[in-house]
Order: structure tokens, then sequence, then C-alpha cells
């Protein structure tokens, strides 16, 4: 190990502010109707009721 702890935390930072824009990029561009919407799972509740 390197010792370079605050270039790991700036890392770990990074990857979170990352993932924050591809998710607000994917609600943009579900909202305008650009990418498909994904399914939404059926609850549990539901699947036993029969």
């Amino acid at each position: 190990m390197d010792g370079r702890h605050d270039l790991a935390l700036l890392y770990g930072k990074s990857m979170t502010n990352i993932s924050k824009f591809v998710k607000e990029a994917a609600d943009i561009m579900m909202e305008n109707g650009w990418m498909e919407t994904p399914p939404e799972a059926v609850e549990r509740g539901h699947l036993n009721s029969n």
C-alpha cells in the first residue's frame, strides 16, 4: 500500500459523484422519452395471493 489515503478518498468521492450523474442523466432521458423506462417489479404479496 502506498500511503496515499487522500487519493483513495478522492477516488471514492469521484465514483459516488459519477454514479449520481449517471442516474440524473438516465432520469432526464426517461422523462423526455429518449430512453425506455425499466419495468417495475411486482410486489411479492401479489404473487402469493393466487
